[in-house]
């Protein structure tokens, strides 16, 4: 069950990453501190994509 939730969530990051991006107006230099600790707190591994984007 927690591959398959797993795999699930890898298939969903490239949303996550789309809303990310329209909700700091497609690369703000920074996250919002509040949505930065949120997402680490979900998922630090988002954390180097998330920087290309931005």
């Amino acid at each position: 069950v927690e591959k398959v939730l797993i795999l699930k969530l890898q298939d969903e990051v490239p949303n996550i990453l789309k809303i990310l991006t329209v909700l700091t107006d497609f690369g703000d230099s920074e996250l919002p501190h509040s949505m930065d600790s949120l997402l680490r707190a979900y998922a630090p591994t988002l954390e180097s994509p998330i920087k290309k984007v931005a």
